[in-house]
């Protein structure tokens, strides 16, 4: 019996998700006169959930260019992520502290936050 328990403990607690949901702010690209009137409808900030170096995407419906920047403000990483994935796997040679950006095909602005690898 007592087999079982540790068993089902063990099981319990690797099952469970450690995903931590990214805080992204939204800003636009070029805040010069030329790139407004803003858009009319309030822009739709992604929910992302970082899992290790699994970016997960809650409510992905447009196409971006997902961007890791440095603390040198240099861009170690870039891919494209089209609207239909919900999953990017980060190279696990990164490590540290990162500026996430995700930046819509189209539009004016861009998504950021911080995470860390």
């Amino acid at each position: 019996m007592r087999n079982k328990i540790i068993i089902f403990v063990f099981l319990l607690l690797g099952g469970a998700s450690f995903a931590k949901t990214v805080n992204l702010s939204a800003s636009l690209i070029d805040p010069t006169p030329a790139s407004y009137p803003l858009p009319k409808s309030p822009v739709i900030i992604p929910i992302i959930d970082l899992d290790d170096y699994v970016v997960t995407f809650q409510n992905n419906n447009t196409n971006f260019s997902l961007q890791l920047i440095d603390e040198n403000d240099n861009v170690v990483y870039t891919n494209y992520v089209p609207s239909t994935l919900t999953i990017v796997t980060l190279p696990s040679w990164l490590s540290g502290e990162y500026e996430i950006q995700l930046i819509p095909d189209s539009g004016d602005y861009y998504f950021y936050g911080t995470i860390n690898l």
